[in-house]
């Protein structure tokens, strides 16, 4: 699974993934965008190569709560909202 990547963990679209920079430029940046909802993210380097960057900008781009944990947090605050009223 290393490299690919998972869809949008807001709705669901395949992602797309952008260089900006070139070779003669020092910092190099890897965006990763979904174009259905137009969420993005960014992660930049000042190291030479871009498969460092990219590798890095999928690995974030990749993480995900955990369901139980998301569902856990969210009927707690459900549970805190509606108590007080």
């Amino acid at each position: 699974m290393e490299n690919q990547l998972l869809p949008c963990p807001f709705c669901g679209g395949k992602p797309v993934v952008k260089k900006i920079g070139n070779e003669y430029m020092r910092k190099r940046t890897v965006q990763i965008r979904c174009p259905e909802c137009r969420i993005e993210r960014r992660d930049s380097t000042l190291k030479p190569g871009w498969d460092w960057v990219e590798a890095i900008a999928i690995k974030n781009w990749n993480q995900r709560p955990e369901a139980k944990v998301y569902k856990k947090h969210y009927h707690e605050f459900l549970k805190e909202r509606y108590d007080k009223q």
